[in-house]
């Protein structure tokens, strides 16, 4: 999907552009990266090659509820930590203030946009060369 999407190469559509295709790309592409998508996908059929399960179907269906209940299960998780860890102390202690999620998923979604737009001008180069050099310094 993402190959006939960025594809500079492929046929235009009707007066379709370069231009509107690669940015029909970065739209697709910050899509599937914002929900895990991408990353839950190129997972799913590693393991479907991997375990060759007899019906795919009924693995992906699992798969997929599995990744619905993971955040949930996730937050259980820290909430059994932080609730068995902070018998009789300052829960606030335990764990180091920080962003939160949401606030962790926003930064993320602002780099990867930040990132796709540098890549597109031309930017990303120069920057990784330059902080290439301040970590050398």
């Amino acid at each position: 999907l993402l190959d006939s999407l960025t594809n500079a190469e492929a046929s235009p559509k009707d007066g379709e552009t370069a231009g509107r295709r690669h940015r029909l790309a970065v739209n697709a592409r910050r899509y599937l990266d914002d929900h895990g998508l991408m990353a839950w996908a190129q997972t799913l059929f590693q393991e479907i090659i991997q375990h060759q399960p007899s019906d795919p179907w009924a693995f992906i269906d699992e798969k997929s509820r599995e990744a619905r209940a993971k955040p949930a299960e996730d937050a259980a998780e820290l909430n059994t930590l932080v609730n068995k860890e902070s018998e009789g102390r300052d829960a606030s202690k335990l764990i180091p203030a920080g962003p939160s999620a949401k606030e962790i998923l926003a930064l993320r979604r602002a780099a990867c946009r930040s990132l796709v737009e540098a890549a597109a001008s031309g930017r990303l180069k120069e920057a990784l060369i330059e902080i290439s050099r301040e970590m050398e310094a």
